[in-house]
């Protein structure tokens, strides 16, 4: 049975390999029905000939069939409007048809911009907004952009959206939290030695993007942080998830207040498997790094105490896991040899699976523990990270949207880390590509 005819626009986009792009690709894959037109929106002058050759070739690239190729592209206008201005937002409605969805990638005066212009044309009804972060520049401006889009649209009309994140990855989690009798009492500062939350990449990083601690740390690591750390909601609606993963990031701050919570680092030139990769140069004069490692700390009954490490970075060995440390058992019998690795719960995020290594006797010698481990296979999502994305976008389901509240209070929790970077009170480390990062830090 065919479906309604959704409009995409975008706004801002930097290429057709964007991945609402390509999650509208696998939405209208998955369901021959479905019917989504892609328009961009911008004051380039570029004919939808061009624009849709444009959609062709990142499709191609990114494995996508023909047909499926043919149907995304198929109908795909290229708008030239500035939606800055009331008249452009005019002009970028004029060509929609149908429910339109929004999304904005643009700086931030940008976005400020094109709210006030949907507000002085009038935002059309059912029109839905999406934006991708960081949402803002500081807590300042954070708040900011808040403030406008809640005098622009209604909360549940909006979605603040990371593509690091997936419904897969949340459901995940949750399910190995409060799924079983296993894991759920193990958690907390009386059997947790560490906790380490890392996003790693073997991608370049471009010289006009933001660093990751404000493009990954501050969004989908905190996020990650609160869904694990939270306590067992009632349900999987969007507004208790957002209650308890605010109550989380409430209660976190950074580990101290010397230069030892942070480290930063910049990659130099090198290559990854036999791809050559220049040395990472900011553009103008911005001191960004491609390298971020936060220490934070929970202050809750649960989590008082425990060490909490947040990493993520560009032209590395893939990490994408959450890595928890088990304390020791308080006292080994005697006559028995404690394994030499502690042990660890890894959860991996993309793919999904869990490794659990434990002390175990068991090898040549009984009387000597080793670390055994035990392994899921690699779990089979529902679609990509793009596609449930655009999915939630599409149906209204904000689960996957961050709140306001919590795109605050994570620019709250790395503000101190900023200062300290600003003020040269942590130096800027250097690392070669390919590997795990800068060696002093290891």
């Amino acid at each position: 049975m065919a479906t309604p005819l959704t409009t995409l626009a975008l706004l801002g986009v930097p290429s057709p390999s964007a991945p609402l792009l390509t999650g509208a690709a696998e939405l209208l894959s998955a369901d021959p029905g479905r019917s989504i037109r892609i328009i961009g929106v911008g004051p380039d002058l570029i004919d939808d000939a061009r624009w849709q050759a444009e959609l062709r070739s990142a499709l191609e690239a990114a494995g996508y069939s023909r047909s499926v190729t043919r149907r995304t592209t198929t109908g795909a206008r290229w708008v030239v409007a500035d939606p800055r201005t009331a008249a452009g937002v005019r002009t970028m409605l004029a060509a929609t048809g149908g429910r339109v969805a929004l999304h904005l990638d643009t700086p931030h005066a940008d976005t400020l911009a094109v709210l006030a212009a949907l507000r002085e044309h009038g935002v059309p009804s059912g029109l839905t907004l999406s934006l991708s972060g960081p949402f803002g520049t500081t807590l300042r401006t954070a708040r900011a952009l808040n403030r406008a889009l809640q005098t622009t649209l209604p909360d549940s009309r909006t979605h603040r959206i990371d593509p690091g994140l997936s419904t897969d990855m949340l459901t995940s989690l949750l399910g190995l939290r409060f799924g079983n009798r296993l894991f759920e009492p193990l958690l907390g500062a009386g059997n947790i030695a560490r906790i380490e939350i890392v996003r790693e990449e073997p991608r370049a990083q471009s010289p006009d993007e933001c660093g990751p601690l404000a493009g990954v740390v501050q969004t989908e690591l905190l996020h990650l942080l609160g869904v694990l750390l939270m306590e067992p909601p009632s349900s999987l609606g969007a507004d208790e998830l957002r209650g308890g993963l605010l109550q989380v990031l409430r209660a976190t701050s950074v580990a101290g207040d010397g230069p030892g919570a942070s480290r930063r680092a910049r990659y130099l030139g090198g290559t990854i498997d036999k791809v050559p990769f220049p040395a990472f140069t900011a553009s103008g004069a911005a001191d960004t790094e491609t390298l971020a490692e936060v220490n934070v700390q929970v202050d809750t009954w649960r989590w008082a105490g425990v060490p909490i490490v947040l990493r993520a970075g560009r032209a590395l060995s893939a990490r994408h896991e959450i890595l928890i440390t088990l304390k020791d058992p308080p006292r080994v019998p005697r006559g028995l040899n404690p394994a030499r690795t502690p042990s660890t719960v890894r959860i991996g995020l993309d793919p999904a699976e869990v490794q659990i290594t434990l002390g175990m006797s068991g090898g040549p010698d009984p009387y000597t523990l080793e670390a055994r481990s035990f392994a899921t296979a690699p779990l089979r999502g529902s679609g990509s990270a793009a596609a449930q994305l655009l999915e939630g976008v599409l149906s209204g389901d904000t689960t996957l949207s961050l709140g306001a509240h919590a795109v605050e209070e994570g620019w709250r929790i790395v503000t101190p880390v900023l200062n300290a970077w600003q003020r040269g009170d942590v130096p800027m480390d250097q690392y070669r590509p390919g590997g795990t990062g800068p060696s002093a830090w290891r």
